[in-house]
């Protein structure tokens, strides 16, 4: 756990005992002590991959529903559980949880660490953590059915889970199964660190444990031989050590002559020999005991053995690969006396009945209680060697029909002639194996497609003469339609591409994006499946990447966040796979075009939260900014882009919480901006640029606590804004632009307690922005910073505390309107954040401190739901550290001083070590959580720190003043 490599893998024949290892052993131990003293087990769950049918890792449904195993895997997910009874990871159903897991698991383990901060130790060292234990692994490797491709995704969701620090993974494996899992490199990597656990199979001394301290305890007692005098128990124990599936032929045994025992409770030697243990021992047992069931069906029933077990068992394509069991569905069932055969082996304990998760929507179910039964039992063992081939064929039968009824019985799905559909044509003619109907329906359409290839192959054979005179001629006239069709091709692409580049040029200075919504994604529609190659194709290639960058813009301005990343992945697909190209200036637009999408991918990721993969993707758009660059260096395209990326990057820093790292960026940023501007003083859109960098690098300022500096960049964010207005006065982007200069601006003054210069211009902003909402209501960024300008103004206003929350009501009243299908984004989270915030303090001016209380603990609510689905230290984090600071004064004026307590740790456990003595607003919070838990040297140095920040900007402040 400390190295994030959760992974503990039991190996161990099968019956060895590994699932009870687990759960009595490992499961137990981890509740009553941490974890090396770190990490408290706050709730386990248990996935077992035999009981999710024949194909745990195949796709459930083509490209939309989730496959068996994520669906079992959320369904177990949901049993993790708070010490209150409460899931982890509520507000999920199992189809939900399936598809966020495959989609984004990120975000599932972000809301899984919110969770579980919740639940954290009482030491301050402690961290929560939950286990999930897959039980019968092999199951991804034995079931023919099962693709590389698909067991690849399960096992990396795995990966996830057990390198994210919150789950510990422990999966039990059969160790015949060891080449399998040797091929997978993450499945191997701590086994040199004792990320193995090899369980031998129990010694003599330990089954001897087992076979008599529970009858002990049980008051039982064993039988003697009165021919050898030999004691059952000690036969049992020998029979046990001498057999691979000891454990479950003696359970097996055990529980046979459990159910025998005498009124004495004696488990006597007779009852063993009448199961069959005389003449074969353990094996013997189990053996018997199914032939006997067998011997007392009706003929009719035990006919439909070989059915029932064609539907039980599992074999590889490999003649010695092990033989498995798999769980088969009562619908599977046929006739009456098929069911009625399952059900008397249910009765005799040898199938076990059961209805699975949600995964399987409870369709009821049966397997084999002990996979021993189908090593040990000779009528089982003869039929499998006999019908092995026969088994294979039939696993890939279902597996194409599954495939087939999935891709809507499409016929590129059909099998060809050739060797498989030789296979289950034999299978249907023999009737060894019963096929199901959409299987029978499958070989009918297989049979007929071969018979139409095998007259149209006789017609083409009939032709070929006279064909061969024309091939000469018609050779030449083809080479000139395939470039032809070509050539159109490309053509429609590049019209298509310069459509949408036109109408978006003309449509972006005034805000109405949107208006090629629909158009976009009929256009996403046809470039996805268009290829590109041949005539043009390094030009057809460029155009068709453009495309769907200005798709990704349409989509964006749309708020279609799952339509950026799916217009901005083809596109970086398509141009990052594609070969640099040797001429300067085509290599030149490839770079440009790749760092295009990158963008569009890192801003579609920053506007949910996700900044580790916003960073990923803009590091991307970086690297092709940078290449631009080397191609040529003093070029004005070259340089904005280079600024652009780096500006995109600083964002990310920033909301990070790495200030330093995203000053420096910033302040390059706006360097390269300010050599751009010299090259074209005339271009607007640069100047706006330069502009925008400003407003990041006094977002930074602010955040730094550097509130002077901030204002002397503000102002030459604000004289070049109105620059820009005074050129392009219709413009609204621009006049957006200057209503959040002014909110900034506002707010720097308001944070400086200068109250007179802050009421200016906020008012300025609240005018601006009020205009622009008014135009267009649909804009939803128009609306953030129309909201927040009225919030900001209306905190300094002068007014009564109840004329305060009055107003409060409206705006978050007006608030949840407007951004009614937003609510879960990082804006409408800051948002009411700060209606709540000013709340809770009016109510502290009257003097109400239990609607103060109220308010923080449904904002607090509020915020760890947020925190769960997105990550902002600033935005979620700041105003989340400053509730519990609060709650904990409250709690502790009324006597719940461990709650109190509590409350600090979590505040100063929250605490990001790199804004520590590097941001004002957390290191205030720091400072009160340590006052809060008596520590009073770390409260001190943070009081020191914050009071020289003071100090430095009471004497900026004097000399901005004065000039």
């Amino acid at each position: 756990m400390q190295r994030q490599h959760g992974l503990v893998l039991v190996l161990g024949p099968s019956g060895s005992g590994k699932t009870s290892l687990v759960s009595a052993g490992l499961v137990p131990a981890l509740r009553r002590a941490a974890l090396d003293g770190r990490w408290r087990l706050v709730s386990d769950t248990q996935l077992d991959l035999a009981d999710l049918g024949s194909d745990p890792a195949g796709e459930a449904a083509a490209d939309q529903a989730p496959c068996a195993f994520t669906l079992g895997l959320a369904a177990a997910l949901l049993d993790w559980e708070t010490a209150a009874g409460e899931a982890l990871l509520c507000g999920f159903n199992a189809h939900d949880l399936a598809r966020a897991l495959r989609d984004t698991p990120q975000t599932v383990l972000a809301e899984l660490r919110a969770a579980l901060q919740g639940e954290a130790g009482t030491a301050a060292s402690e961290h929560g953590l939950v286990l999930l234990f897959v039980d019968r692994l092999e199951a991804l490797f034995r079931s023919p059915l099962a693709e590389a491709q698909q067991r690849e995704a399960a096992l990396r969701l795995l990966q996830t889970l057990a390198e994210s620090g919150l789950v510990l993974v422990v999966a039990a494996c059969r160790n015949d199964y060891y080449p399998q899992l040797a091929e997978h490199a993450w499945l191997m990597r701590d086994k040199a660190q004792g990320g193995h656990l090899d369980l031998a199979p129990p010694s003599a001394a330990e089954i001897a444990q087992m076979v008599r301290l529970p009858a002990r305890a049980a008051g039982l007692s064993f039988g003697v031989d009165p021919a050898t005098h030999q004691r059952l128990d000690d036969l049992l124990c020998d029979a046990a050590a001498a057999s691979p599936d000891a454990l479950p032929l003696l359970q097996y045994t055990l529980e046979q002559l459990y159910q025998q025992r005498s009124p004495h409770g004696e488990l006597s030697f007779a009852a063993y020999q009448v199961l069959g243990g005389g003449a074969g021992g353990l094996e013997g047992v189990i053996a018997e005991q199914a032939e006997q069931l067998i011997r007392g069906l009706t003929l009719v029933q035990q006919a439909a053995l070989p059915h029932v077990l064609a539907l039980l068992v599992l074999v590889g394509e490999d003649e010695a690969s092990p033989v498995g069991g798999r769980r088969a569905l009562w619908s599977e069932l046929r006739e009456p006396a098929e069911r009625e055969l399952v059900q008397a082996l249910v009765d005799a304990r040898l199938l076990v009945s059961e209805r699975s998760s949600e995964a399987a929507q409870d369709e009821p179910g049966f397997r084999v209680a002990h996979e021993a039964l189908l090593r040990r039992w000779p009528r089982v063992t003869e039929w499998i060697a006999e019908h092995r081939q026969h088994l294979q064929a039939r696993a890939r039968l279902r597996q194409q029909v599954q495939r087939w009824t999935q891709g809507a019985r499409a016929a590129e799905f059909l099998w060809p002639r050739g060797r498989q559909l030789q296979d289950a044509l034999a299978l249907r003619q023999r009737g060894l194996l019963a096929l199901s109907e959409p299987e029978l329906a499958f070989l009918n359409s297989c049979e007929r497609r071969a018979a139409w290839s095998g007259r149209l192959k006789g017609a083409a054979v009939a032709a070929l003469a006279g064909l061969t005179l024309l091939a000469g001629g018609m050779a030449w006239r083809a080479q000139q339609a395939e470039g032809v069709a070509r050539q159109r091709s490309a053509q429609a692409d590049d019209l298509l591409g310069y459509l949408l580049g036109e109408l978006a040029d003309k449509l972006r200075p005034i805000g109405r994006l949107e208006l090629l919504h629909s158009v976009a994604g009929k256009a996403l529609t046809h470039l996805g499946a268009q290829p590109v190659d041949g005539f043009g194709s390094n030009a057809a290639l460029l155009q068709r990447g453009k495309a769907l960058n200005v798709i990704s813009e349409v989509r964006f301005a749309r708020g279609d966040l799952p339509g950026v990343r799916e217009a901005s992945e083809q596109a970086l697909s398509l141009i990052g796979n594609s070969v640099p190209l040797k001429d300067a200036a085509s290599e030149y637009e490839r770079q440009m075009v790749l760092g295009a999408a990158a963008f569009w991918r890192g801003q579609a990721d920053y506007s949910i939260g996700d900044f580790d993969a916003a960073s990923k993707a803009l590091r991307q758009y970086l690297t092709a900014a940078e290449r631009m660059q080397a191609l040529r260096p003093d070029a004005f395209e070259s340089l904005t882009e280079l600024s652009y990326a780096l500006n995109s990057l600083g964002s990310t820093d920033l909301a990070r919480g790495e200030l330093m790292m995203a000053a420096t960026a910033f302040q390059r940023s706006a360097s390269l901006k300010r050599q751009a501007v010299q090259l074209k003083p005339s271009d607007l859109t640069v100047k706006a640029d330069l502009a925008d960098t400003l407003s990041w690098l006094v977002s930074t300022q602010e955040r730094r606590g550097e509130f002077v500096d901030a204002l002397r960049v503000g102002q030459q964010r604000i004289a070049l804004e109105a620059e820009i207005q005074a050129l392009a006065p219709n413009d609204l982007k621009w006049q957006h632009s200057m209503a959040i200069a002014h909110l900034m601006q506002g707010r720097l003054y308001k944070d400086l307690g200068r109250f007179a210069e802050a009421a200016v211009h906020l008012k300025r902003a609240v005018v601006l922005s009020t205009r622009l909402v008014e135009s267009q209501p649909d804009q939803l960024s128009w609306q953030d910073t129309h909201f927040v300008s009225r919030l900001e103004s209306l905190e300094i206003e002068p007014m009564t505390a109840r004329q305060r929350l009055s107003e409060l009501s409206m705006l978050e009243k007006s608030c949840r309107e407007v951004f009614s299908k937003t609510m879960d984004r990082l804006h409408t989270v800051r948002l009411v954040a700060k209606i709540h915030l000013l709340r809770a303090q009016q109510f502290v001016s009257l003097g109400d401190h239990g609607a103060e209380k109220e308010t923080l603990e449904a904002l607090a609510a509020h915020l760890v739901q947020a925190s769960a689905k997105m990550a902002d230290l600033f935005e979620i984090g700041w105003p989340q550290a400053l509730v519990r600071l609060r709650l904990a004064e409250l709690l502790r004026t009324e006597g719940r001083i461990e709650e109190s307590v509590a409350l600090c740790r979590q505040a100063k456990a929250s605490v990001p070590p790199q804004l520590l003595r590097q941001s004002v607003q957390w290191t205030q919070v720091f400072e009160r959580s340590a006052e809060c838990l008596d520590e009073t040297e770390l409260a001190r140095g943070a009081a020191n720190w914050l009071k020289e920040v003071a100090t430095r900007q009471a004497t900026k402040l004097r000399d901005f003043s004065v000039n």
